[in-house]
């Protein structure tokens, strides 16, 4: 046995007889009212000495002391020696009666006194093993009466393995005089066994012949059940601390001390058992707020009920991160009802936080989507009234929201248009969406408004209808191309077909596929063929393949529609497909995919047409239209670059001013055409001397300008030699060859200036004075005079 022996006092307070503790120091542990009745102070200290001499060394072995109280009456003791190993040091424990004058069988009456109050039962078996005497508890133990057992052999009720230990019993008790305590087992009356702890004594007449032996027996079946129940118990409990996905922690009332916690708790404050356990008190992990403020009266709620409900609060991680934590605590008592420790389950409220976040964003956005789409939307409930609509629908028909919430749906619907609305309302119905339809609405001012549009039921979760969402786009301009067409039905169907729009259905659980007979025509599929969704995923791309799967996942895991571009692959040339869908349930909550398909591959080429003529215009409108160098706006947004680049690295800028001299004469000589390709010519050779960092800028006619970086004087002026013999060298047109010179002015660009217009000045002065110079000249800004 382990931990405390110590009996609760009020359990003490029950025995009748006399019962009482002491240590090896004499002191009394505990007692009973009738221990302290029968010495009542008197020579109970002598008492306790006489007993400490006769029990010494005697741990854990029964034995029987006489003693007088302070009356003079013989009391007789049953004498017991544990180990508490709660407090380290061994015990004594008796329990007494007055002695009475019976005799069994050579025993003293005080024997079977303390035999029978201080045990279950006991029983008395001759020299050949038969019962002769049987207590009414030893017998009503295994299911018997007293009688019943009486004159029967005492193997006829041992269990298992009594005849393997029957001679060592003997040995003993012929040796020593007893055994025990040992472990056995009884069978039951109803023939289960009864484990029991059992003492043999032998029972000797007066030549000293064991002519019998007494056996005191204590029923351990509750014990054991005892053991079984607090393991059990105790690896629930275990399993349960470790394995909770919320923090559980344990800190003493006093001092606030951390005295256990699960990993989970370690996980969310970022700390190891070991640096919390013993380490860290509820103060350190908290803010100095919640200490100051909340744990006070925390406690004393914990102390005047025992329980702390649900609160928020921000713990306090090894980081400093402040986490929002939920958190409920309670108190744990010890035997005698006292606080010793408060118990806190911890759950982390992050995620759910980033969830609330989430919701708003999404709400947020869906709220900018719906009231800023272009296409006209509008929810009708169980009514025949609009309940709400965006500014789109409000505008297509003239009238404010609450203008329409009193309206009915007829009142402006045009006539001829029932078929449609019936059609509208047993798709919805069947199937919980419809196709797209086309039909009339009447605007406020009376004029009619053709409008393509489909419809959506909403659900609650039992599967009824609260109302639909209708999107509705005004197709007016459309209208007036076909009216135009002389309303030819014909001309109505392919322009119908044009839009290339069709509808599909996936069935989640059986992976069954719907296509509307558009998707058939959209998709180049025979109207016998039987769609499946493995052979319809072969027909695209492997990435849209993808992109299609991926699409479906988030759908369903978020409940979000999708609507992605997909290259389909039918056709012998490919062709790019339109597929939006989201996701919706039946009245039996099955799920299901539905969207819409459409063909847009002559959209998506002109769009790259529009990307690709925007990029012409750009180009044409920073570049010279004949050479494709940079023009003038161009040069001024480099400049300023380069000049910023200058003043930061503290580098060198040249501005080379060229112009080519005699131009005019070769234009008016040999037209345009020759001159436009002289200029031309001209220009690759200066592309040829630019570095790759230099700007290259053809202004008007004849002149070009080079803006090099990096470049100071010295370096400029060798450059503007290189572009002098260039321009000189003669150039061959066909059967022409022409020959040219030309003039530079050069500006080496001081340190932080910005004006290209003063830049430019300086230049086209230092080219005057160049060609006032003669030919090939070059001319820098700080030879002219200004």
């Amino acid at each position: 046995m382990s931990g405390s022996f110590l009996i609760p006092q009020t359990v003490l307070d029950q025995i009748e007889d006399p019962y009482f503790c002491c240590n090896l120091q004499g002191e009394v542990i505990a007692c009973n009212k009738s221990f302290k009745k029968i010495f009542n102070g008197g020579n109970q200290q002598q008492w306790i000495e006489v007993i400490q001499n006769a029990c010494h060394g005697a741990l854990n072995q029964p034995l029987t002391i006489s003693a007088i109280n302070a009356e003079g009456k013989s009391l007789h003791w049953l004498v017991e020696v544990k180990q508490d190993q709660s407090t380290d040091q061994q015990l004594y424990f008796l329990r007494c009666r007055e002695a009475e004058t019976t005799d069994y069988h050579g025993q003293t009456p005080e024997q079977m006194d303390l035999m029978a109050a201080g045990l279950d039962g006991f029983s008395f078996t001759d020299r050949e093993g038969v019962f002769r005497k049987v207590s009414t508890g030893f017998a009503s133990l295994f299911g018997y009466e007293a009688s019943e057992l009486l004159g029967r052999h005492f193997t006829e009720i041992s269990g298992p393995m009594s005849f393997e230990r029957q001679e060592q019993i003997r040995k003993a008790l012929y040796t020593e005089g007893s055994i025990g305590p040992l472990e056995k087992d009884y069978f039951h009356k109803s023939g289960r066994l009864i484990p029991v702890m059992c003492h043999i004594f032998a029972s000797k007449n007066a030549n000293g012949s064991v002519e019998g032996s007494w056996a005191m027996i204590r029923s351990i079946a509750h014990v054991r059940d005892l053991e079984k129940t607090a393991e059990s118990s105790k690896t629930k409990y275990q399993y349960l601390f470790d394995n909770s996905l919320d923090g559980i922690s344990r800190a003493s009332i006093g001092d606030s001390m951390i005295t256990d916690c699960n990993d989970a708790f370690c996980e969310l404050t970022g700390y190891t058992r070991d640096e919390i356990v013993g380490a860290k008190t509820i103060e350190d992990l908290s803010t100095r707020d919640w200490v100051e403020n909340r744990l006070p009266k925390i406690k004393e709620t914990i102390i005047e009920t025992g329980l702390v409900e649900i609160h928020e609060k921000d713990l306090v991680s090894k980081d400093g991160q402040s986490i929002p934590v939920t958190m409920r605590s309670f108190a744990e008592y010890n035997e005698n009802g006292k606080i010793t420790a408060i118990w806190t389950l911890t759950r982390d409220n992050r995620k759910q936080r980033q969830l609330i976040e989430d919701l708003s964003i999404s709400e947020t956005r869906f709220r900018s989507m719906f009231d800023h789409s272009l296409d006209s939307i509008a929810f009708f409930g169980d009514s025949d009234c609009c309940e709400f609509a965006n500014q789109a629908y409000c505008d297509m028909l003239g009238y404010s929201l609450e203008e329409l919430r009193q309206l009915e749906y007829k009142n402006y619907t045009n006539k001829g248009w029932e078929e449609v609305d019936e059609q509208l309302s047993q798709q919805l119905k069947e199937r919980g969406y419809t196709d797209v339809f086309e039909k009339e609405y009447i605007h406020k001012d009376g004029r009619i408004i053709p409008v393509s549009l489909r419809a959506s039921s909403v659900k609650d979760p039992t599967g009824k209808s609260e109302g639909a969402w209708l999107i509705i786009r005004d197709i007016s301009r459309s209208q007036s191309t076909l009216n135009k067409l002389q309303h030819s039905q014909q001309i109505l169907e392919q322009t119908g077909r044009l839009a290339r729009v069709g509808g599909w259905e996936l069935d989640i659980n059986t992976q069954a596929v719907t296509l509307t007979k558009e998707v058939f025509r959209i998709l180049g599929l025979s109207n016998q063929f039987e769609p499946s969704m493995d052979v319809l995923m072969d027909m695209f791309s492997e990435d849209s393949r993808q992109e299609i799967r991926a699409s479906i996942e988030v759908a369903l895991m978020l409940s979000t529609p999708f609507d992605i571009e997909t290259e389909y692959l039918g056709f012998k040339t490919s062709r790019w497909i339109r597929l939006t869908g989201r996701v919706r349930k039946d009245q039996r909550q099955r799920q299901y995919i539905v969207g819409a398909i459409q063909d847009i591959t002559e959209y998506k080429k002109i769009q790259e047409q529009l990307s690709e003529n925007r990029s012409q215009l750009e180009h044409l409108a920073f570049h010279d239209s004949l050479t494709g160098l940079p023009n003038k706006t161009l040069l001024e947004d480099r400049l300023r670059h380069a000049i910023y680049r200058m003043n930061r690295r503290k580098g060198d800028l040249s501005f080379l001013l060229i112009d080519v001299d005699g131009f005019k004469k070769i234009n008016d000589s040999y037209g345009h055409s020759i001159g436009d390709q002289f200029l031309i010519q001209i220009s690759k050779r200066l592309i040829g001397l630019k570095r790759q960092e230099d700007t290259l800028s053809r202004l008007d006619g004849d002149e070009f300008v080079l803006l090099a970086e990096n470049c100071g004087r010295v370096d400029a002026m060798t450059l503007a030699n290189k572009i002098l013999d260039e321009i000189a060298r003669p150039v061959e047109l066909g059967d022409l060859v022409l020959s040219s010179s030309a003039s530079i002015g050069l500006v080496v660009i001081p340190q932080d200036t910005e004006s290209f217009e003063l830049i430019f000045e300086f230049a086209d002065k230092s080219i005057t004075a160049a060609k006032q110079k003669g030919l090939n000249q070059i001319v820098t800004a700080q030879e002219v005079k200004y």
